[in-house]
């Protein structure tokens, strides 16, 4: 079998969740984001990284303000939540370290080069969700 060059799997995004954090090495469980190859992001395609935090990296915190109950219109209480109010600034390694200690927290970490099959790689932007209860 023969491969080119533009064959090649290439990834800019891990999504996943922190199984640990360590100096400035996040170990995480999660998935390559490879556009236009759903079928190397679902969940049987989970693999283990160290992702590295250098002076560089930006880590970005998106607080989401959870409805009140009688804000919720459907019967069944559920909501769409890239319809709610959300806010994105900067934070700092020790604040993600206290978010993690309140609730599991899902990063999506992104990357200049290809890090598609790496076990380690350095990050350029690290993105989180925290909710904000009512």
């Amino acid at each position: 079998m023969l491969l080119s060059f533009k064959d090649k799997i290439r990834a800019y995004e891990f999504a996943g969740r922190i199984e640990s954090i360590e100096g400035n090495q996040i170990s995480m469980a999660g998935f390559f984001v490879v556009k236009d190859r759903p079928d190397l992001s679902g969940a049987n395609q989970e693999k283990k990284v160290i992702v590295e935090i250098s002076d560089q990296t930006k880590i970005i915190k998106e607080t989401i303000r959870l409805p009140r109950p009688e804000e919720i219109k459907d019967p069944n209480g559920i909501f769409r939540v890239d319809d709610l109010k959300k806010e994105n600034r900067e934070a700092t390694l020790d604040e993600l370290k206290s978010d993690l200690a309140k609730s599991d927290i899902g990063l999506r970490v992104s990357s200049s080069i290809n890090i598609y099959g790496r076990a380690n790689f350095i990050a350029d932007q690290i993105s989180y969700r925290v909710p904000i209860e009512p």
